[in-house]
């Protein structure tokens, strides 16, 4: 049973004094924690590697130097966090310190990794940075940001180190396996989570309608709390819309086959957005919903635009819900304008990424210095 292996794991895990440890809280953060914990193996360091989902990849993968552990979400886990003593913490989970993942006077050293490219100081809670003792920096506008929030907040000073995004990284040598698999009939709609974005303010319906009867294909990927949330939801979308053969609905973001095939892309505050246009050269199409979500409604202070808010007219068009009918259209200037967008994409990747192509290394390299260093 889970809760005994979780109990067991726990247990024993917080009496062993750990070297580094990676911790994942659902099995998309392997898309991140990947690329710098392969270079950390290659490099013969052993990792603990615990995680939440039992759906994780690396439960049933075999790899030398590499003990991964289930500890399932809840009071278990929190004892372990607790109690925990290792010489580096990494994951993508934020606000240490607070509900559940308090932190443990016996690791030397938290560091954490950002599981997307949107801004610090807007979309997560004001103090979800304060207490990790590094950050892995994704890219130039996220390090601003938590400058800019150390300075205001008066934070205690911590490492940021310039990173890059391991899941662009690894989405770009996906690439070349998938060739020119791109399909400029199949659409792909991939919107970002709460009450105002497209699936749960309805809106994901017109935008359907009006892409299936212009001839494309539709492939629908919600978000993972979409799917908690709005189950019923998108049975009725199956329901309307798969027996006209054209419509699919799919089920996972570890599922990468419509990121990989699908030419065209709509969403409205979804990281994806970058992810796609960065990956592909391809604009993205945007509906433009109410705002994106805030945890920090001091954001303004810090002085910096979101870069999420910022790039989405740089890399593609924005369509206001009041014109949804205007998307299939849409679509077709932003195939029409290919060539310019090629060159705005290019510029936005370098305003937006790190170590393209090299943030697994970059991001072992820091960590050992860290051990290395005793910080």
């Amino acid at each position: 049973m889970r809760i005994i292996e979780s109990f067991r794991n726990a247990y024993n895990l917080s009496r062993r004094r750990l070297g580094i440890v990676f911790y994942a809280e659902a099995a998309s953060d392997y898309l991140f924690l990947e690329p710098v914990l392969s270079r950390l193996l290659e490099k013969g360091r052993t990792i603990i590697y615990i995680t939440s989902s039992a759906t994780d990849p690396l439960l049933t993968k075999k790899t030398p130097h590499l003990d991964v552990y289930f500890i399932q979400d809840g009071g278990i886990l929190g004892f372990f966090f607790q109690n925990a003593k290792a010489d580096m913490f990494v994951t993508t989970v934020t606000d240490l310190g607070s509900f559940y993942f308090k932190k443990s006077p016996q690791v030397a050293h938290y560091c954490y990794l950002f599981h997307s490219l949107n801004s610090a100081h807007m979309v997560y809670r004001r103090d979800a940075f304060k207490h990790y003792d590094s950050i892995l920096c994704p890219g130039p506008h996220i390090m601003a940001e938590l400058q800019a929030m150390q300075q205001y907040y008066q934070w205690a000073p911590r490492c940021l180190a310039a990173h890059g995004y391991g899941k662009l990284d690894s989405m770009l040598e996906k690439k070349k396996q998938y060739g020119d698999a791109m399909d400029d009939n199949t659409v792909l709609i991939a919107p970002s989570w709460g009450k105002d974005c497209l699936i749960e303010s309805g809106l994901v319906r017109k935008v359907i309608q009006n892409v299936l009867i212009r001839g494309h294909k539709v492939v629908l990927q919600p978000h993972p709390m979409t799917l908690k949330s709005h189950s019923a939801f998108l049975e009725s979308l199956k329901k309307e819309f798969q027996p006209k053969g054209d419509f699919a609905v799919n089920p996972s973001i570890a599922s990468e086959q419509a990121f990989f095939t699908c030419g065209h892309l709509i969403t409205d505050w979804s990281g994806i957005g970058y992810e796609y246009a960065f990956t592909h050269h391809r604009p993205v199409c945007y509906v433009d919903t109410a705002a994106p979500k805030r945890r920090n409604d001091e954001y303004q202070v810090i002085g910096i635009t979101p870069r999420e808010i910022s790039i989405r007219e740089e890399v593609g068009m924005v369509v206001k819900p009041s014109e949804i009918d205007s998307v299939p259209d849409i679509l077709v200037q932003l195939r029409q304008n290919q060539a310019m967008f090629t060159t705005r994409i290019d510029h936005a990747i370098k305003q937006t990424v790190f170590q393209l192509g090299g943030s697994g290394q970059a991001g072992a390299e820091y960590i050992l210095s860290q051990l290395e260093s005793g910080k």
